[in-house]
């Protein structure tokens, strides 16, 4: 009995825990959760959803600002920061440019890659990062290959 009482007790800290992460987030991390609901509402594909709650859970962990150890960024150099938004914004433009060069808008792209549309928007936006996954099915979409969208796609 005493063990099932400790693993009740457990669950509930482990519970309470997670609870007052979500009640500390930033108005930021509020959102990319949102971000985040949304696309695993909108993909039945099992892996993407899997990258999603990987996302999910790395942004409830965190130590919402209050060590260097809860900044995924602490640490990294304002030039190495801007490198990595620049990279983004390449990305972006690419998927973009290729949109257009199709003739499709972004709702027709995001049906067609099975993301939603506001998706896409951040993308070409270059305010999200990709994963391997949506690489894969914008190419598709776009009838072009990973690697002329994002060039350190590597697979």
């Amino acid at each position: 009995m005493a063990t099932a009482t400790t693993r009740r007790d457990t669950k509930r800290q482990v519970a309470q825990e997670q609870a007052l992460s979500l009640l500390n987030l930033t108005p930021k991390q509020e959102g990319y959760l949102h971000e985040l609901r949304d696309l695993f509402q909108n993909t039945s594909d099992e892996s993407e959803r899997a990258e999603i709650l990987d996302a999910f859970v790395e942004i409830i962990s965190k130590d919402n600002g209050n060590s260097a150890e809860g900044d995924a960024s602490a640490g990294v150099s304002t030039e190495t920061k801007t490198l990595v938004e620049e990279y983004h914004r390449k990305v972006g433009k690419e998927i973009r440019k290729r949109r257009h060069a199709t003739g499709l808008t972004q709702v027709e792209l995001a049906r067609k890659a099975g993301i939603p549309q506001s998706h896409v928007s951040r993308l070409e936006a270059g305010r999200h990062t990709p994963t391997h996954i949506t690489i894969k099915k914008l190419a598709k979409a776009l009838r072009t290959q990973p690697k002329m969208l994002d060039p350190g796609f590597d697979f």
